[in-house]
């Protein structure tokens, strides 16, 4: 299994031209995770290097992909990541909450090394609310351009308001057990919205709003 993971590992780091020995950590994230992928879905991963500071001299780059887009990464600096922990990112605490099994290198163990709860809701609030602005902006602007009832909308305005939801109901699971228990919890949503033959992110709001104070509670 170790052998396999690595190989796995150096494989995705080849079609991302990226040295495998320079990386500490890789972490699949997203649908292939949450068991929500499609048959042409990508694969993410976050990669964390070894260096304090990327190539490019950021923290973080956002949008590594290999040459038909069918693998993209995230890449963060070792201090980046542990950056993105501390801000309570969701995707570096679903990073964490990966059983070890599905991790491909692990070699720097990262951890939340202080939690306070306040600054936690407040930025995964933050975090939901811009989820669901830049989705309901876009489906704003893309129901001015179209003619009647001809509203076939973008997948990913959908997939934006979902992610809204999904983020503080990953949240309620990390305030209580301090680790992700259930990556499919919100997947019977994301299957009602985008079967929504009537989207409208207004329609949400209350689930939304039902989330963000079960959290605060």
């Amino acid at each position: 299994m170790v052998e396999t993971k690595k190989l796995l590992g150096e494989d995705i780091c080849n079609e991302l031209g990226i040295n495998f020995s320079e990386v500490v950590n890789i972490y699949p994230y997203g649908s292939h995770i949450y068991g929500t992928n499609r048959i042409d879905s990508d694969k993410d991963y976050i990669i964390v290097f070894k260096a304090s500071r990327l190539a490019s001299g950021a923290f973080k780059d956002n949008a590594i992909s290999n040459a038909d887009y069918s693998i993209q990464g995230s890449a963060y600096s070792r201090g980046g990541f542990q950056d993105a922990i501390n801000n309570y990112n969701i995707a570096a605490l679903e990073s964490l909450s990966l059983t070890e099994n599905l991790i491909l290198k692990n070699k720097w163990n990262f951890t939340v090394n202080k939690y306070y709860e306040t600054a936690f809701i407040k930025s995964i609030i933050t975090q939901s609310s811009n989820s669901w602005h830049i989705a309901h902006r876009r489906w704003f602007m893309e129901r001015k351009v179209q003619e009647g009832d001809a509203q076939d909308f973008d997948i990913m305005i959908k997939k934006g308001i979902w992610h809204s939801i999904r983020i503080l109901m990953f949240a309620i699971q990390f305030k209580k057990s301090k680790k992700i228990t259930d990556f499919s919890c919100a997947n019977a949503y994301l299957k009602d919205i985008l079967n929504d033959k009537n989207f409208n992110p207004d329609t949400y709001i209350k689930l939304r709003d039902y989330y963000m104070q079960k959290l605060r509670s």
